[in-house]
């Protein structure tokens, strides 16, 4: 992977994942889903709402400079498109997570209905062949990879 600015800096090196590798991380992801699953959505936005923290405070500098070199972007662009997108993508979920769990059918008197929000579980994963290499747009900035297992997600879904 090299700077689209500066083809001759050679940013890091990209190794395909093989069909064994792809394979771990879905069932690593299929093994982390009941657990995930059973966690209170409460919980589960507190990690997202950690991880948009960290990605304006303890990671901010890897990931504007990152974003810099691999997106040929400036510190003003870097600091907008990589950083404030990137905490507010994490806190407006979390937003839309609260709103929709507050959203829950009337009870007659003497009833509690309440309504239980679950994933769907049989969803299918396929990557296109890949003819091109990857670029830096497409392959999460290291940073992300840092504040993702920093703000408390389980650890069985890492592969």
């Amino acid at each position: 992977m090299v700077s689209p600015h500066e083809h001759a800096r050679v940013l890091g090196h990209i190794t395909p994942a093989e069909d064994k590798q792809v394979q771990a991380a879905i069932d690593a992801s299929l093994a982390a889903r009941d657990d995930w699953s059973r966690t209170p959505w409460w919980e589960r936005a507190a990690i997202f709402l950690r991880a948009a923290d960290l990605v304006t405070g303890k990671y901010r500098d890897e990931l504007l400079a990152t974003t810099m070199l691999g997106q040929s972007k400036t510190f003003h662009q870097a600091e907008i498109d990589a950083a404030c997108e990137l905490a507010d993508f994490f806190r407006y979920n979390a937003h839309c997570a609260a709103a929709i769990y507050d959203q829950q059918p009337t009870s007659d008197p003497g009833q509690w209905n309440i309504m239980d929000h679950r994933g769907w579980r049989d969803s299918s994963w396929r990557s296109p062949p890949s003819t091109s290499r990857p670029s830096p747009a497409t392959s999460p900035p290291l940073p992300l990879s840092w504040a993702i297992p920093s703000s408390g997600s389980p650890p069985r879904s890492r592969p």
